[in-house]
C-alpha cells in the first residue's frame, strides 16, 4: 500500500493539487498546518490532523494501515524539542506504535530507531531543510 504524505502548505493548494493528481496511492495523509478552511483538507485526505495554524481536526490519530499502527501528529503540542530522535521513540513506544508521521519542522525526515519509523514529509511549500519542498510517498508492505 502507498501513503502521501503531506504538510505545511499554510494555505496554497496548487502544489498539493498536483502531487494528488501525479501519484499513486492508497491513502493520503495531511499533517497540519493546510490553514485552509474551506473543507479542502476534509475532502481531498483520508487522515489528517490540526496544526498550530489550523482549527478543522484532532492534534493527534493513532491510524492503522497495513501492518502498521502509526501516530499521526503536526508535533506542536507535545514535549518541548519533541523532535529529537530519542523522545519521539520514547512517545511511540508509550503509544504502543510502530511509526510517527509528523509535520511542524518543514523539514524532512526518514529514520527508523529500534524498529520505531519516524517521517517527516516537510513543507510542500516552505521547505526548511537542504531537500526543497516536497512531499512523501511511503510504501506499506501489507
Amino acid at each position: 500500500m502507498k501513503v502521501i504524505l503531506i504538510s505545511d502548505n499554510h494555505g496554497i493548494k496548487n502544489e498539493i493539487n498536483m502531487a494528488l493528481k501525479n501519484n499513486n496511492f492508497d491513502f493520503s495523509v495531511h499533517l497540519g498546518d493546510g490553514m485552509l478552511e474551506d473543507g479542502f483538507i476534509e475532502k481531498n485526505f483520508d487522515f489528517y490532523v490540526n496544526g498550530n495554524n489550523d482549527c478543522f481536526g484532532p492534534f493527534e490519530k493513532i491510524v492503522e494501515i497495513g501492518n502498521l499502527k502509526i501516530l499521526l501528529m503536526h508535533g506542536h503540542t507535545k514535549i518541548e524539542e519533541l523532535y529529537s530522535n530519542e523522545k519521539m521513540f520514547i512517545l511511540a513506544t508509550k503509544l504502543g506504535v510502530n511509526a510517527v508521521f509528523h509535520g511542524h519542522t518543514h523539514i524532512y525526515k526518514n529514520e527508523k530507531i529500534n524498529g520505531i519509523h519516524i517521517i517527516c514529509p516537510g513543507s510542500i511549500n516552505f521547505a526548511r531543510g537542504k531537500e526543497g519542498n516536497g512531499y512523501a510517498l511511503v510504501e506499506i508492505k501489507k
